[in-house]
């Protein structure tokens, strides 16, 4: 199964002040980019607190796609790492 080995982040925050100046999409695609050089790594997983404000629509930007499972009461959402 090629998801047996994934990375997940969990409360990643951008204070309020510094958000929307690519600080948080830079973060996030230094991390992919180091799961990416990682063998065995299939996967990027991250949780997040659905709602208005909230961060969905910053990662379905970024190439998270929504897996409809909740972890600790948050939405899941993982970003395939191999093209198979």
């Amino acid at each position: 199964n090629p998801f047996n080995r994934w990375l997940s982040h969990r409360n990643f925050m951008i204070d309020h002040r510094f958000q929307r100046r690519g600080f948080g999409r830079g973060a996030i695609a230094l991390l992919a980019a180091h799961a990416r050089s990682r063998p065995g790594l299939a996967r990027f997983a991250t949780t997040y607190v659905e709602g208005p404000g909230g961060p969905a629509a910053f990662y379905l930007r970024l190439g998270f796609r929504p897996t409809g499972r909740r972890v600790d009461g948050e939405a899941e959402a993982v970003m395939p790492l191999t093209s198979a």
